[in-house]
Order: C-alpha cells, then structure tokens, then sequence
C-alpha cells in the first residue's frame, strides 16, 4: 500500500504524541524525523518536509495543500490538529487520514484521536460556540487570544475598509 505523504507527516506527529504523552508539541525537525524512521527515508522525504511546514497546517494559507492536519504553536513547532483550532479560510481538506488510505497497523491512531485527543479537557469533544470559535469555558473569550496575529495585514485592512463603508447604515427591514 502506497501512504500519501499527508498521511504520513500526521501519523508520524501521531506516533510521537502516543510515545510522548506529556509533550503539548514538537519541533517540525522531529516529526520529519519520525516520519523518516516509520517509513524510510526516500525521495518524499523533501515533500514530507513541505507538509509538515505548510500543506498540512491549517492555520497557514493553502499552498498548495488545503489539509488541516497538523496546528503551528510556534516557530518551527507543531502539534497534531484540534476541533476549535485556528483554520485559514482557504483550508477546506481532510482533519485525518481515511482509514482506507492507510495501512491496518495504525488504524487505532485515528480511533486514538478521536477517543482521546481531539477532546477538551472536560473529556468532552472540542465545542464551538455559535459563530464556529472555541469559547473559554468561562465565557471570558480568553480563547480568542490565541488568535492574535493569525490574520494577516491585507485582510485587516479588507476588513476594516468593510466596517467604515458599511458603518451607520440602516437596513429596512
């Protein structure tokens, strides 16, 4: 069976988060490492590479790629994506791999993610709130702060140019 390279970089950030239980994320180097040990290094290591860095981060513009498998939590740093996490507007592909896409032997990575890892700290599924964001459970909008900085300049602007031209007007009913 033939594993797409997605495939791989999310199974080898999967692996790492079973093996290290405490580790919130690791260093993008890492995963490619593990990717090379689970399945070799050989010419798609270099497109390994990409994935992790870009094709597969959802929180980055899509470049080619589109998956939302994997979440940047800093420079160089990635952890495996969540329910709630930040998602750029052009990324509309696969969270994880299909289970028909991947051999037997890491099907229970995908029941582990689901069981267990992409659930909030309540053990409950990650929950949105009416607009599609992660709320605090408090309700203080802590959450959002995670936020800051994702949306690039050009789109502040779009954004901001919206809201005057758009400010005080009435809309008849």
């Amino acid at each position: 069976m033939t594993v797409k390279v997605a495939d791989k970089a999310w199974i080898a950030a999967a692996l790492l988060h079973r093996e290290n239980p405490n580790a919130t994320d690791f260093p993008a180097q890492e995963i490619r490492q593990r990717a090379e040990r689970e399945f070799g290094a050989s010419d798609t290591t270099k497109s390994i590479w990409y994935h992790i860095l870009t094709h597969c981060v959802a929180g980055k513009r899509a470049n080619p790629g589109n998956y939302r498998m994997l979440h940047q939590t800093g420079r160089g740093r990635r952890r495996l994506f969540r329910t709630g996490d930040s998602i750029h507007r052009d990324r509309k592909g696969k969270q994880v791999p299909f289970r028909e896409d991947i051999p037997e032997r890491y099907w229970n990575l995908l029941d582990w993610y689901e069981s267990e890892y992409n659930r909030n700290d309540d053990g409950a599924r990650s929950s949105d709130d009416k607009n599609g964001m992660p709320s605090a459970p408090d309700g203080s909008g802590k959450n959002w702060l995670r936020f800051v900085g994702y949306i690039n300049k050009e789109d502040l602007n779009t954004m901001s140019e919206a809201i005057e031209q758009n400010c005080e007007q009435i809309i008849p009913e």
